[in-house]
């Protein structure tokens, strides 16, 4: 990763459709202002990453290539997964393309829930003479499963690309994002002591919600695991809005408890900040069994740091098992004055899907795209269970 890579939001795309629809000439369009007439087949899915500003923010589009032919569709899995924006493509010369959307829908589904911002394009329009879908069947698929539609051209209109990209991104901006709020105006937080005795438990206060109404609310439970000293407090104070400190080693687990509005409902959210003080914690393995939501967290600068997720990572596979849960690693850019991390975004990624799990890098001074990222991970999670 560079310098600068941490001011940027970084959004994957994919691209789905049959063969010869033109994703990759709509890519080339877009990235390199390239067409070629000749057709060359994709067998590999690949990435290609494309810079935008988007409402004054930086946002990096990691947008990949799907191969379409039917023996390679189980490979797409593969790449599916984390996409952040779905574009399915057909030709609207060409019927089947379009009949077989029915497919690439259920597919794109299947792989990620409604966990997505789905759009739709009709590429080729340069060849109206040649059309076999018109611009209303086009619309009206886009009404039935939701997508953002429009006719587009990889040979003629890059504007018109551009234009498209542009939208959808802001689209998916303004989409899954929803405010966190405090069970009431006073902060909720259970402090669980490190002791044997698990009945030991100091109360702040006490819950504003009934224990009648409690046993039908639905609750998410999200937990923050690593070591000391890696910015779990801070990553979660960015949630909340609370007041970003110095490094202060957290002695006990501490419990907040948070509302938040999914589908016109208020679902009940329990984040655990968990001391680092290792698996052989009691009352940290009694959290990781309860929880649905984690994130394991280590310092980009600080090796050590990093390595010691491997233990929380058996742990979490050895408690969650048959268990639908949503696991993300974040690299914490733990300092404002770091220049160039220790751990790679690769060997991040590397140990995330070992883990079946998703990888990100955050920073306590982007608070909104952890708050984004976050949300998402609720989303994602209320989406599958």
């Amino acid at each position: 990763m560079n310098e600068n890579e941490d001011e940027f939001e970084s959004i994957k795309v994919i691209l789905v459709g049959n063969p010869g629809v033109g994703k990759t000439s709509i890519i080339k369009r877009l990235a390199l202002n390239e067409f070629s007439e000749q057709y060359i087949t994709t067998f590999v899915s690949n990435c290609t990453e494309v810079k935008l500003v988007i409402n004054d923010k930086n946002i990096i589009l990691d947008i990949w290539d799907t191969a379409g032919q039917e023996k390679y569709r189980s490979v797409n899995k593969l790449f599916v997964k984390g996409s952040k924006i779905v574009i399915l493509v057909y030709d609207i010369t060409n019927k089947n393309s379009f009949k077989e959307l029915d497919f690439w829908f259920n597919f794109i589904t299947t792989e990620l829930g409604h966990y997505y911002y789905l759009g739709l394009v009709g590429n080729k329009y340069d060849q109206m003479d040649k059309e076999e879908v018109s611009q209303e069947e086009g619309q009206k698929m886009a009404e039935s499963c939701g997508a953002y539609f429009s006719l587009i051209s990889a040979k003629e209109d890059k504007k018109g690309i551009d234009n498209y990209f542009e939208a959808i991104v802001k689209l998916y901006l303004k989409s899954f994002v929803h405010e966190f709020e405090l069970i009431d105006e006073k902060e909720s937080i259970i402090k669980l002591k490190n002791k044997e005795n698990e009945n030991n438990i100091e109360r702040k206060k006490e819950c504003c919600i009934s224990k009648n109404n409690e046993r039908n609310e639905r609750k998410v439970r999200l937990i923050f695991l690593g070591g000391k000293g890696v910015g779990k407090s801070n990553i979660i104070n960015s949630i909340i809005g609370k007041e970003i400190k110095k490094y202060e080693h957290t002695e006990n687990i501490n419990k907040i408890e948070l509302m938040y509005k999914y589908k016109k409902r208020k679902i009940k959210i329990e984040i655990y900040d968990t001391n680092g003080d290792g698996i052989k914690n009691v009352e940290t393995l009694k959290k990781i069994r309860k929880s649905d939501i984690f994130y394991l967290v280590f310092d980009l600068n600080k090796r050590e740091s990093f390595k010691e997720l491997e233990k929380w990572g058996k742990e979490i596979e050895k408690c969650t098992k048959e268990k639908n849960i949503i696991l993300t690693v974040l690299g914490n850019k733990n300092t404002i004055e770091d220049e160039k991390n220790i751990i790679t975004k690769i060997e991040g990624e590397d140990f995330a899907n070992k883990l079946k799990g998703s990888f990100e890098i955050v920073s306590i001074i982007k608070k909104d795209l952890i708050k984004k990222l976050i949300n998402n991970d609720i989303e994602k999670y209320l989406n599958n269970s």
